[in-house]
């Protein structure tokens, strides 16, 4: 997604004599990468050193919030341009602070409720002898006892306060640890956190197709 919005935009620009790119940067798409914390940590000082004022970010509001974290902690302002991916992502938009970043541009596409979707997050369910690992590692990580979060619970029960906080890219539910099996929970995380304008212009792309 950003490399190829990334290459359109540097078409549309060298039409422009008198528009400059002072540089690009590149963060790994995929959360769970081993290199994510040093990628954003390496952009934001980039971003903080440059002398563009106007910053145009294609990425995923996952991505967006990290980023944004970090570079609060400069205490410096830019304009930002956000792609139609983060401009309307919850997890951005919640985000403390906000305001101190600058100025944020934005736009968007038509937006709609895909039939049904929303239904399906809620109950996302593999069905009999079918496999289907990204829901059940999904499950996993957001309803499964894994080791650490059991640690985290019985130490967050203590009146310690050292016990060493869980920042994964899926929150652990309330129910988690509770006496119920993972693979027939589900709870409205999904929809709470869907960025809908990629998810209805995939939808849009698909129906076109068939």
């Amino acid at each position: 997604y950003g490399r190829s919005a990334m290459a359109a935009f540097d078409s549309a620009l060298s039409k422009y004599k008198n528009v400059c790119i002072e540089g690009k940067d590149y963060i790994s798409a995929y959360l769970n990468s081993s290199t994510i914390g040093d990628d954003v940590i390496r952009t934001a000082n980039t971003i903080f050193n440059s002398t563009a004022q106007v910053i145009v970010v294609f990425a995923k509001g996952q991505l967006v919030q990290r980023l944004f974290k970090e570079f609060l902690k400069f205490n410096k302002t830019k304009i930002w341009i956000a792609s139609d991916v983060w401009s309307t992502s919850s997890l951005v938009l919640n985000m403390t602070n906000l305001d101190k970043l600058g100025t944020i541009l934005g736009f968007s596409f038509k937006n709609e409720n895909i039939p049904g979707f929303e239904e399906y997050l809620e109950t996302l369910q593999t069905r009999e002898y079918v496999i289907n690992k990204l829901i059940d590692e999904y499950k996993y990580l957001r309803f499964g006892c894994t080791k650490d979060y059991l640690n985290y619970l019985n130490c967050s029960m203590t009146s310690s306060n050292t016990c060493q906080a869980l920042n994964p890219d899926v929150p652990k539910a309330e129910s988690a640890c509770a006496e119920h099996s993972e693979s027939d929970t589900n709870d409205s995380f999904l929809v709470d956190n869907l960025e809908r304008g990629g998810t209805y212009g995939a939808y849009l792309a698909v129906k076109a197709i068939a």
